[in-house]
């Protein structure tokens, strides 16, 4: 018997390139016996983009394409605050109604092994297996804002939808969002708030999301004390892990710059996808590097003004020169 596992992202135009990048990592990275079905939620995308995401079809690996705009979502009133593409992800139990479960994956990731050992983890009657969200906890509250004892991240979610139709769960994400627009993490608060003891809790591994740990400086101390692990390091997480999550700083993205976190990595399968003859335009992320040479630059360098006159100081040498 074959060993399939099944996916869903949702994507437009603006994530297209993530996400095959994401998949492609997906693709490279498989058992040769797994299968992978692919379901892929569309939104506004172009036909060039849905002509390179068909291209990932090969053999194992199947691709089906749901354009949101033939779906019929749920009869609620849409705030400002309720994007479509948050109703989407809420809505995966009605759009998949034909599959039990599901493993949904957003799209800025890289995934660097089979997903089997993940898609077919029993599930029991909880909605949802998922990875505890540290940054979440420690540093913005966010269980505390939702009501929850703990608070998991959204990126990467086992769900199990069967549970999810019988519980309602559908009618309750859209509806506690409505309810609350304070909630800042867009579809995610509204996962934790809904979900809240039904769901299994995972290690790091599943859902590394080390770019967080890192902006947030958490050592691997703190880190294994809040997943009960083992780590010895942060390459010793990396080493295990299966999805690498680039959450925490929405800022420092490795498809827009080339000078970040995992950018050699990403860029490693973006030349292996479909979009390996397209250039990207990345650009240099000075702030990360600038901050921590600016005192060493002025130390050794600098100019000033003096009246009529300018100052060159390199080295502690000055060399005063008229204004042009």
């Amino acid at each position: 018997m074959p060993n399939i596992v099944k996916l869903c992202m949702i994507t437009d135009e603006s994530y297209v390139i993530p996400t095959i990048v994401a998949i492609t990592s997906a693709i490279k990275n498989k058992n040769a016996d797994t299968n992978y079905e692919i379901f892929i939620i569309t939104k506004n995308i172009t036909d060039v983009s849905r002509e390179k995401l068909l291209e990932l079809v090969q053999d194992k690996v199947k691709i089906k394409l749901i354009d949101a705009s033939a779906l019929q979502l749920m009869n609620v009133k849409i705030h400002s605050h309720v994007p479509q593409t948050a109703l989407l992800k809420f809505e995966l139990a009605n759009i998949l109604k034909n599959e039990n479960k599901i493993l949904y994956l957003d799209g800025d990731i890289i995934v660097q092994k089979d997903l089997s050992e993940l898609y077919n983890i029993d599930l029991g009657l909880n909605c949802a297996a998922v990875v505890g969200d540290l940054a979440g906890e420690e540093i913005r509250k966010l269980h505390i804002k939702c009501g929850v004892d703990k608070y998991f991240n959204s990126g990467v979610m086992l769900l199990n939808l069967d549970v999810i139709r019988k519980t309602n769960s559908v009618e309750k994400l859209v509806q506690a969002k409505i309810n609350h627009p304070e909630w800042t993490c867009m579809d995610q608060d509204a996962f934790n708030f809904v979900f809240k003891n039904r769901v299994l809790w995972l290690e790091p591994k599943f859902n590394s999301t080390i770019t967080a740990f890192y902006h947030h400086k958490f050592d691997i101390q703190t880190i294994n004390k809040y997943y009960r692990t083992t780590y010895f390091s942060f390459t010793d997480l990396e080493n295990d892990s299966i999805i690498i999550h680039f959450a925490g700083c929405s800022k420092t993205r490795p498809w827009q710059y080339l000078d970040v976190m995992y950018s050699m990595q990403w860029e490693h399968y973006y030349l292996q996808s479909p979009l390996k003859n397209i250039a990207l335009n990345r650009k240099i992320y000075d702030n990360l590097l600038y901050p921590k040479i600016k005192p060493f630059l002025h130390a050794v360098f600098s100019i000033t003004n003096h009246g009529c006159y300018k100052v060159l100081c390199i080295l502690g040498m000055k060399i005063k020169f008229k204004k042009f």
